[in-house]
């Protein structure tokens, strides 16, 4: 009696130890899957505002300017394309982890004609009963403690095939699990990988690879200026006016540069030795400027450590690619190259440079661009936008905050 005693405790605790490991595993399975909101760590870790300016702490949408530019209509359905296609693959994770599992499999593997041990009284309701061949030698039924020991060894030759038949299934779940953990991480890294890849490569930096620059483009050209426009929007914009546009009317080329983006390509004529201004040209397939903007820069910030960087360009929060944008006198920019609440990936501009010593400087640039309504009447320019960027170039890297107004192509006289 004492050793069926033990034996059967025995057998019920190590059963209880192995589902008990089970639960654990299940449990660490469900806190893997679950999003963890970590802004806290992150706001408490990261700086919060950098060079002056702070990200809103609660964001209240407003109407984005609408405006006519193929560019930002062509960047903002590539956005939407992106967003699509990480939808796309969200969906095929979540569809491929919900498959039925096969785990029951591992049970009915113990099946067959030949399995060893066999069951019986499938049928019954009750746990089936484990039928074992040993050859034993009991003492004859005239010692009367013969009965209570042959019950004891039947007890542990049973409790034992339980045990072992628990261990394997056990053993069977465990490897299961650690597969489907396994796979689920693979998948996550490589999708991660994939939208790195899509954001961070370097897109036609090789002047070989540029887009042949529209003829008449050149450093030290002249472009003769109305400027009235800048007159106009003088009182509802921050952007400063060229000097040369008030005086004699003719703006100096100081430097010519190609920005590509993807399969969009822009010209930009810098007008200051410092580029703090530039007009910024889309040209048409037959080599006709289709949309002007002109930028003068608001401010330039120079972090000083991976915080402040982090305020910038961090994946969660970072003020470059969120949904709006408040300058240090109060205006609040809206997001124009892709619609929605959330913070985005900024977008990825390369930027090949033409300077008057006819040397090349190539630097990227992880940029956004923001629009507000003006609420000035016509003629005066109806939007006011905001280019946020930040700009490595060889071993130095800085941010800019540009603000622009649309101009007439025509109004540059290109030739």
């Amino acid at each position: 009696m004492i050793i069926t005693f033990v034996t059967h405790h025995r057998f019920s605790a190590l059963s209880q130890f192995n589902w008990g490991i089970c639960f654990i595993s299940l449990i660490g399975l469900v806190l893997y899957l679950a999003p963890i909101d970590d802004s806290w760590a992150r706001g408490s870790s990261g700086s919060k505002s950098s060079g002056g300016y702070s990200r809103s702490s609660s964001f209240t949408r407003s109407r984005t300017p609408s405006t006519r530019s193929k560019t930002d209509r062509t960047l903002a359905r590539q956005n939407s394309a992106s967003a699509l296609d990480r939808f796309d693959s969200a969906v095929a994770a979540v569809t491929k982890a919900r498959t039925p599992s096969t785990a029951p499999s591992l049970i009915n593997s113990f099946g067959g004609s030949n399995r060893t041990p066999s069951f019986s009284n499938h049928s019954s309701k009750r746990s089936p009963k484990i039928e074992l061949d040993f050859d034993l030698e009991l003492p004859s039924n005239n010692y009367s403690g013969g009965a209570p020991i042959a019950n004891a060894v039947a007890g542990v030759a049973s409790g034992f095939a339980r045990f072992l038949f628990s261990l394997i299934l056990f053993g069977g779940l465990v490897l299961l699990v650690i597969g489907l953990v396994i796979y689920l991480i693979w998948r996550h890294r490589r999708a991660a990988n994939n939208q790195s890849t899509i954001q961070q490569s370097p897109t036609r930096t090789a002047a070989s690879q540029l887009p042949a620059r529209p003829a008449g483009l050149r450093v030290g050209m002249t472009i003769p200026i109305d400027p009235s426009a800048f007159i106009l929007a003088a009182p509802y914009t921050a952007i400063q006016t060229p000097e040369a546009a008030t005086s004699s009317g003719l703006l100096s080329v100081t430097a010519v540069s190609t920005v590509t983006s993807d399969t969009l390509n822009w010209q930009r004529l810098y007008l200051t030795d410092d580029e703090q201004q530039f007009f910024q040209l889309h040209f048409d397939e037959n080599k006709q400027p289709d949309e002007c903007r002109y930028f003068s820069l608001l401010d330039e910030v120079t972090p000083s450590n991976e915080d402040e960087w982090s305020f910038w360009l961090d994946q969660y929060e970072g003020v470059i690619g969120w949904p709006d944008f408040q300058t240090k006198d109060g205006q609040l920019y809206q997001r124009v190259w892709a619609a929605g609440d959330t913070r985005i990936a900024p977008r990825i501009l390369d930027e090949t440079l033409d300077q008057t010593d006819q040397s090349q400087l190539r630097r990227r640039l992880r940029a956004m661009l923001y629009a507000r309504d003006t609420n000035a009447m016509t003629p005066a320019p109806p939007v006011e936008y905001l280019l946020v960027a930040a700009i490595k170039q060889n071993n130095t890297a800085w941010v800019t905050l540009h603000v622009g107004i649309d101009i007439q192509p025509a109004a540059l006289q290109l030739k």
